[in-house]
């Protein structure tokens, strides 16, 4: 059995039936322990740069499924399994482009449940409530635009927001969040980071997004699907970052 069956096999196994659920989270966070806690992820990333490196006929998918993300770091496509799932790498490259505590990313939630690994670098995580008493922010709503080539915001008014957590994750860490929770990461500066993720099924078709007041966002922001060439670089990078 190759390595991609044997991951394959255990996310369906580990996810069974919970991706949609309300233990959708749990299930992700116990699959990527069993994925990250036996190597087995290494020997994903080694077997698909193998792949790519063969031409294989699924190369190409991957490759359009991932991209450089607005908010400065690589999102790479392992596996995906949809509507149940989606495994992915996320690479933040120590350089200016690098998302810091002094210039983190917008507080968000998810359409999906999802469970992550640290598995080189930190990241600060803090985690946001509604509260009336809360800091006012800018609320947008995020959806995928039309032939999946660009993110759609609309403005959603004001929101008012407290800060429940403030985290430092390093790597080992490993965490889940629920489709609803209000988040916001950023990095240390001229560290990379690498994180495992594993998204589950959407449970809606928008995101909300949050920024400070007057902050405004464009309405649409690109994506920039990584070519072939470009994605067996990634994958490259990805397997030297975790070795």
């Amino acid at each position: 059995m190759t390595a991609v069956e044997t991951v394959r096999g255990m996310l369906a196994e580990t996810l069974g039936d919970r991706t949609g659920g309300r233990n959708a989270g749990p299930a992700a966070l116990e699959a990527v322990g069993r994925l990250c806690g036996h190597d087995l992820l290494g020997s994903l990333v080694e077997a698909l740069i193998l792949q790519v490196e063969a031409d294989r006929p699924d190369t190409a998918r991957r490759a359009a499924l991932s991209y450089d993300h607005a908010l400065g770091f690589s999102k790479l496509m392992l596996l995906t399994g949809e509507p149940d799932y989606m495994l992915r790498a996320h690479i933040w490259s120590a350089g200016p482009a690098i998302r810091t505590h002094n210039d983190p990313e917008h507080i968000h939630n998810h359409r999906f449940a999802f469970a992550s690994a640290v598995l080189r670098g930190a990241l600060r995580m803090r985690i946001y409530v509604p509260d009336p008493q809360g800091e006012p922010v800018a609320a947008y709503r995020e959806e995928i635009g039309p032939g999946d080539t660009a993110w759609q915001i609309t403005d959603a008014g004001t929101a008012r927001l407290r800060m429940a957590a403030d985290l430092r994750l390093e790597a080992g860490s490993r965490y889940c969040l629920d489709a609803d929770t209000r988040h916001q990461v950023a990095l240390t500066p001229g560290l990379s980071t690498v994180t495992c993720f594993l998204e589950t099924a959407a449970l809606r078709q928008t995101t909300d997004v949050y920024a400070i007041p007057h902050d405004h966002l464009p309405v649409s922001i690109p994506k920039q699907p990584l070519s072939p060439e470009r994605y067996l670089l990634r994958l490259r990078e990805l397997a030297e970052l975790i070795s």
